[in-house]
């Protein structure tokens, strides 16, 4: 195989790779009980929801502990992206709180394009996730492989990428939040398993 073909073959994992993280992320979401708990990390801890989806992800498709050696030059970059989601965001909810409903005039439509900005940020800082964390890993034949994992096996390798991605540092230091914050992120891992039928 020419290095042409080989550079097209990976990016074209790439790409499904990204997809796949994408369609997954919003079968997932779209789940019961997953979104409003997902938006209380958000919303109450500060937490990045892409970082953890990607988490969820990565430990099923990959199987493997994030790759250290990318992290803290691809979380800076990551973390930009993160800040113009943030950014958008901020503007879509003081939209809403200034205008609420039902909107009149252009409201609904300025809306509505400040929410696909959103999710079109969003959808970029999970491409920049699988970019750094799989493609630039040299992970796409692992994650082309589709092999199996167990429950038990899952969850562990959830919980240490969870930490490497700074996940476990989104409660503040009082128990009683570290102990809602861990509920919450056990919820989450608890239906990723039963999503995913393990």
């Amino acid at each position: 195989m020419t290095e042409s073909n080989l550079s097209k073959s990976a990016d074209q994992f790439t790409e499904q790779a990204i997809q796949d993280f994408w369609e997954i992320s919003c079968e997932f979401y779209a789940l019961p009980a997953i979104s409003s708990t997902l938006l209380t990390l958000q919303n109450s801890f500060g937490l990045q929801v892409n970082r953890l989806l990607f988490t969820l992800w990565f430990s099923y498709r990959i199987k493997q502990r994030i790759p250290a050696k990318p992290l803290k030059s691809a979380l800076k970059l990551i973390n930009t992206a993160e800040d113009a989601v943030e950014q958008i965001r901020s503007c879509r909810l003081q939209q809403d709180k200034n205008y609420p409903k039902p909107h009149i005039g252009n409201h609904e439509r300025v809306r509505y394009h400040l929410l696909e900005a959103e999710l079109a940020m969003e959808k970029e800082v999970q491409c920049l996730l699988v970019k750094h964390f799989v493609s630039e890993a040299h992970l796409l034949e692992v994650f082309a492989q589709k092999a199996t994992i167990s429950a038990a096996k899952l969850s562990l390798l959830v919980t240490e990428n969870v930490t490497l991605l700074g996940l476990k540092e989104a409660a503040d230091h009082n128990l009683e939040d570290q102990t809602q914050y861990t509920a919450l992120m056990q919820q989450i891992i608890d239906r990723w398993l039963e999503y995913l039928e393990l």
